[in-house]
C-alpha cells in the first residue's frame, strides 16, 4: 500500500514513540529491581512502567497496523488486538490513580501508611490488572469482524479492510465510549487533582516549612508542588482531546472530516503522555532521583558504633548546557 504525506509521517511519530516508551521504561524497571529499595512508591511505579511498555507493544504497533494495511484481517486477530489495547489503555490509567493516592497517603497519613503491610500494595496491583483483563472483554464482544469501505471513483473501487462493530451493537459501542470517558478520564483526572493539589498544599504549608529548612530541601519542595501541578496539566490536556472526538463521533454523531488523521493525531497525543510518564513519577521519586547518574552523584558514609543506619549525602552535580 503506498502511503500519502501524512500518513506517513504519523507512522514515523508512532515508530518513535515505540522506541522511546520502550527504551525509557525498561531503563526504568531496572533501575528499580536492581538498584532500589522494594518501596511502595516504586513497586507502584515499575507497575506503571509495565503497563506504558505493554501499550508501547501492544496498542501502538495495532494502530499502525490498521492504519496503513490493505488486506483482509481475521476477525478473531481483530479481537485480540483490540483485547490487548484495551487492557494496556485501562491498566496505565488505573496505575496513575494508585500512585496519586498512594502518594497523598503517605504524606497526608504518614502513621496509617506506616503501618500498612506491603501485601495491601501487592493486593491493589493485582487488582489493577485483574480489573483490566475484565474490562478489555468488551472487545471481543463488540467487535465481530471485518469492515469494508468502498470508495468509488471515475475508473477504480477502492476496498479497504479493518474492525467493525455490527449494526446492532453500535448502542452498546456507544455505551462503552461514555464507559471509557468517566473511568478512563474523568475519575483519574478527579483523583490526581484531589490528591496533587491536596498534596502541594501539603508541601507549600507554611507550618511545614521552617526557617530553619536547608535550602536544597526547599528548593524541592517547590520544585515537587510544580510537578505535581503540571502532572494533572499534561493528563487532561493529552488524553481529553481523545476521549471528546470520540463521544463526538459514536455518541453525539457529528460527521467530522477528516476523521481517521484528526483521531490517528490524538493518539499520538495519549502516547506522549505514556513517553512522559516515567519521567514525571520517576522525578518524584526518591530512588529514582537519587540514582540518576547525570543530576547527582551518591556519596555514602560508613555507620559509626553510635549509628545503626547509613546515611546517604547527596550532591548535586553541575552538566553543562552543552550536554
Amino acid at each position: 500500500m503506498v502511503m500519502d504525506a501524512t500518513t506517513a509521517a504519523l507512522v514515523v511519530v508512532d515508530i518513535l514513540m515505540v522506541l522511546i516508551i520502550i527504551s525509557t521504561n525498561i531503563f526504568a524497571i531496572v533501575l528499580i529491581m536492581k538498584r532500589s529499595k522494594k518501596n511502595s512508591k516504586n513497586i507502584l511505579l515499575v507497575s506503571l512502567s509495565v503497563s506504558d511498555i505493554a501499550i508501547a507493544v501492544f496498542v501502538i504497533p495495532n494502530v499502525i497496523f490498521l492504519k496503513v494495511q490493505n488486506s483482509a484481517i481475521s476477525p478473531v486477530l481483530c479481537q485480540i488486538c483490540l483485547y490487548t489495547e484495551y487492557m494496556a489503555s485501562a491498566a496505565n490509567v488505573f496505575s496513575i490513580s494508585t500512585l496519586a493516592i498512594d502518594r497523598f497517603r503517605a504524606l497526608v497519613f504518614p502513621l496509617q501508611n506506616k503501618d500498612s503491610k506491603r501485601e495491601v500494595l501487592y493486593g491493589a496491583i493485582i487488582l489493577i490488572w485483574i480489573f483490566s483483563l475484565l474490562y478489555a472483554v468488551r472487545a471481543p464482544v463488540v467487535y465481530r469482524g471485518r469492515m469494508f469501505l468502498v470508495g468509488t471513483g471515475k475508473n477504480s473501487t477502492t476496498v479497504k479492510y479493518g474492525c467493525a462493530v455490527p449494526e446492532s451493537l453500535l448502542d452498546l459501542h456507544s455505551g462503552f465510549i461514555v464507559l471509557d470517558f468517566i473511568l478512563l478520564f474523568v475519575i483519574p483526572a478527579l483523583i490526581l487533582i484531589a490528591c496533587n493539589v491536596k498534596v502541594s498544599l501539603q508541601l507549600s504549608n507554611k507550618t511545614a516549612v521552617s526557617s530553619a529548612m536547608p535550602e536544597s530541601v526547599y528548593k524541592r519542595r517547590r520544585r515537587a508542588v510544580r510537578t505535581l501541578l503540571i502532572m494533572i496539566l499534561i493528563f487532561i490536556v493529552l488524553n481529553f482531546p481523545l476521549h471528546y472526538f470520540r463521544m463526538a463521533r459514536h455518541v453525539f454523531k457529528q460527521s467530522v472530516s477528516g476523521a481517521s488523521t484528526i483521531g490517528h493525531v490524538f493518539l499520538i497525543l495519549t502516547f506522549t503522555n505514556n513517553c512522559l510518564n516515567v519521567f514525571f513519577y520517576g522525578l518524584l521519586n526518591e530512588n529514582m532521583k537519587s540514582f540518576c547518574p547525570i543530576c547527582y552523584k551518591e556519596n555514602r558514609v560508613a555507620p559509626t558504633a553510635d549509628s545503626k543506619t547509613t546515611r546517604t549525602k547527596m550532591t548535586k552535580i553541575t552538566v553543562p548546557l552543552s550536554h
